[in-house]
């Protein structure tokens, strides 16, 4: 399989993380990946959520047959997430149970951040 890859930027689209998703098991029906949709609209739901709840636009997401994996990425312009503080619950256990689906990396940016999550096509 050659590389493919496709981005979409999420700051003006209403409903991003719902949009995010959609994008993601259009895209992968249409690539042939359809063993991956579940897995990957997953990622892509807590990633995108990450990104624009606790991130700074401009977020963006790209998905990217490489290297025997699709590669999911988020893009943001925060360079690191606020830390939590005690008594807050908002924080989940979402990147946790991601980094069991993939292999979850994070690339600062001069401007920013992103976080990519890498799932072999053999899955």
């Amino acid at each position: 399989m050659y590389a493919r890859s496709r981005t979409w930027n999420l700051d003006d689209v209403p409903a991003p993380v719902r949009h995010a998703r959609s994008a993601t098991v259009s895209t992968l029906t249409e690539w042939g990946l359809t063993a991956l949709v579940d897995t990957a609209a997953l990622l892509v739901s807590e990633l995108v959520t990450n990104a624009v709840r606790h991130g700074k636009p401009p977020v963006r997401l790209t998905l990217a047959v490489r290297d025997g994996a699709l590669n999911v990425g988020v893009r943001d312009a925060l360079p690191d997430p606020p830390e939590p503080r005690p008594g807050d619950e908002t924080g989940g256990f979402g990147l946790t149970v991601l980094t069991a689906l993939a292999e979850l990396t994070t690339t600062p940016l001069p401007v920013g951040k992103i976080v990519e999550a890498r799932i072999p096509l053999a899955h």
